[in-house]
């Protein structure tokens, strides 16, 4: 900001651009990465081991049912196996029960759960 001429100290970002009819959403809508929450009565947070069902195979990672929180969540491939494998359908099939430990939660107008099965067997 010194560049305009005014001292660091004086600025004070607001996050927002200055085009007053632009869109700015609401809290709800924000994604943030948070530490814990709360799923159908019962706390989470990083570092809570699960079991869950693998209910879809994509490239990219598979997604699992965890009963005890009643949702499911996403298992990136580089969190499957702590060898290199190119396809998830190399590492489970559907149906398969699987150990996972939740390491990432992002708060939109819903919780996204990112999950480990690697790290749940190092562990």
């Amino acid at each position: 900001m010194e560049k305009l001429g005014l001292p660091d100290d004086e600025v004070k970002p607001t996050g927002y651009h200055c085009v007053p009819n632009e869109y700015h959403p609401n809290e709800d809508e924000v994604e943030a990465e948070v530490a814990s929450a709360v799923i159908n009565g019962k706390e989470v947070k990083i570092g809570d081991f699960f079991e869950g069902t693998v209910v879809s195979i994509e490239k990219y990672g598979i997604f699992v049912y965890i009963p005890s929180l009643g949702t499911q969540g996403f298992v990136h491939l580089v969190e499957l196996s702590n060898s290199y494998i190119s396809d998830a359908s190399k590492a489970v099939e559907i149906n398969q029960n699987i150990k996972v430990k939740l390491i990432r939660i992002i708060k939109s107008k819903n919780y996204q759960f990112h999950f480990s099965k690697k790290q749940a067997e190092t562990d």
